[in-house]
């Protein structure tokens, strides 16, 4: 017994002042400052460091705020939050009443203070080297990833390239980024975000002209339940996050899965991947003649098989042969039932700006020839979202362009000469989807789902872009995404009816 004591009069006594300190200053063990305590001293400049097991947290300088991943119960009880240790300070915490706490560090001088606000996204602070944001050019950076995944606080760190990304949204206050995970050595190194694939690079989106946020995340979630393809249609996936870019709150983001060759399964050898970058179409001969190696005529190549040679546009010329209505030499063909899924999802979120471009086409090698699978991307424009001065031309009022619902190039291709059986296949899958999946219900309950736990951040997100989604777009409230739901569904099927 007395061995024992003395091993444990041993150990602490080996402990540093600092790690002492350190017992004394968990976030759990804090005492409470009152109100007079804090705001009756002198206010000192600078925050309060706040620690997780040693490592610093993501913090807002600009606005001296953390922002952490977890309700303020599960913070207060959590032991590996910390301040960290600095000699002659007396750390406390004031509870204010509004749903945050503030740290604070008193000396003999007066008392320096820090802002905890507690949220239900993840947050992903992003700090580059260079002193300017970032812009074209790859640009090195430490990219930290705090998340409440199962009600416990997890950081992740690592080093990354950023880069600006998009082409209409460099025009927007708010930028979209491509963020790659790096390791030590420079090499490609993967990592999950907000639960989903480990992957190395990652897309920002700021969902800037849309007010409810919900648009691109609902718009693919769609996607998910009418692709009948399975990877080989497979779009991208997105999730929340509040973003801290070089040390200043840049707001509410969409982290996104590029689509890539990963994304849809493609073969290393035979398979290509285009993106369909511009609505101004190639003719067959243009794709037939293109000597580029990336780039023909508004396609772009994202994927071409080593094995695949001079002949990586022939399958781009089968898809405008198909859309034209000629005749079709070129060794691949439309998967029937993908072009299906794609026109009924179009015509479902109204994507008008997707009925061509923003599209990617996976082609996949059979063996004999390719078949041709449509992906949706860059769903921003759906749910009646319109660009300002396009109300007379959009589905924004009325869900109505012209007098017909949008159609998908490919899908108008196929009703420009139905048979039977192609009339048969659009009512039998559209009554399925009804059944299953496509009912006001459930896409109504899949928005709200989406955009209730955002309310705090979208307050944030608001008040750091005061004019996101308005000026530059028309996109509402959530209660929009409803009332369109509900009017465009009957359209659709009455629309499947009459075939």
């Amino acid at each position: 017994m007395l061995r024992h004591f003395i091993l444990l009069f041993t150990a602490l006594i080996g402990l540093t002042a600092s790690q002492m300190a350190l017992q004394d200053s968990r976030l759990a063990s804090l005492p409470s400052f009152s109100a007079e305590q804090v705001y009756a001293a002198q206010a000192l400049p600078g925050g309060v460091s706040l620690i997780l097991q040693g490592e610093s947290l993501p913090y807002d300088h600009e606005a001296n705020v953390y922002y952490l991943p977890v309700s303020k119960e599960t913070a207060l009880a959590d032991r590996r939050l910390a301040t960290k240790d600095e000699p002659g300070v007396s750390y406390g915490l004031l509870d204010p009443g509004d749903g945050t706490l503030i740290l604070c560090a008193r000396t003999d001088s007066g008392i320096r203070t820090s802002t905890l606000v507690f949220t239900s996204l993840p947050v992903i602070a992003l700090d580059s080297d260079g002193d300017a944001l970032p812009g074209d050019e790859a640009e090195h950076g430490v990219l930290t990833y705090l998340s409440g995944e199962d009600g416990r606080l997890t950081l992740r760190r690592s080093e990354m390239e950023i880069n600006l990304r998009g082409n209409t949204s460099r025009r927007l206050p708010k930028k979209s980024y491509r963020v790659k995970i790096i390791d030590e050595s420079g090499e490609k190194s993967n990592l999950s975000l907000a639960g989903l694939r480990s992957d190395d690079d990652w897309i920002l989106n700021p969902m800037y002209s849309d007010t409810s946020k919900v648009r691109e995340p609902l718009a693919y979630w769609l996607w998910e339940q009418i692709n009948s393809s399975s990877s080989a249609a497979a779009s991208s996936r997105a999730a929340y996050a509040e973003v801290i870019l070089n040390g200043a709150y840049w707001g509410l983001y969409a982290i996104q899965e590029r689509i890539d060759r990963k994304q849809v399964g493609g073969d290393k050898q035979a398979d290509i991947l285009y993106k369909v970058i511009a609505n101004d179409r190639p003719t067959t001969q243009e794709l037939t003649e293109c000597t580029d190696s990336l780039l023909c005529h508004g396609f772009e190549i994202s994927h071409a098989g080593t094995g695949v040679g001079e002949q990586r546009w022939l399958p781009a010329a089968s898809y405008m042969a198909a859309l034209n209505g000629e005749e079709n030499p070129y060794g691949a063909s439309l998967s029937l039932e993908n072009t299906v899924d794609y026109g009924l999802f179009a015509m479902l979120t109204q994507a008008y700006d997707c009925h061509f471009k923003n599209q990617f086409l996976n082609c996949v090698y059979n063996g004999s020839g390719y078949t041709l699978y449509k992906i949706p991307w860059d769903l921003n424009h759906t749910f009646g979202d319109a660009w300002n001065g396009d109300s007379t031309q959009t589905n924004y009022l009325d869900y109505v362009i012209g007098d017909e619902l949008v159609l998908d190039s490919a899908f108008q291709a196929l009703l420009t000469g139905i048979d039977d059986a192609a009339a048969q296949l659009i009512r039998s899958r559209w009554e399925a989807l009804r059944r299953e999946t496509i009912t006001e219900e459930n896409i109504t309950q899949k928005a709200y789902s989406l955009y209730l736990p955002l309310q705090s951040a979208l307050e944030r997100d608001t008040a750091r872009w005061s004019q996101s989604g308005m000026g530059d777009g028309n996109a509402q409230h959530i209660r929009d995404i409803e009332v369109f739901i509900r009017n465009i569904l009957p359209r659709i099927d009455e629309f499947v009816r009459s075939l």
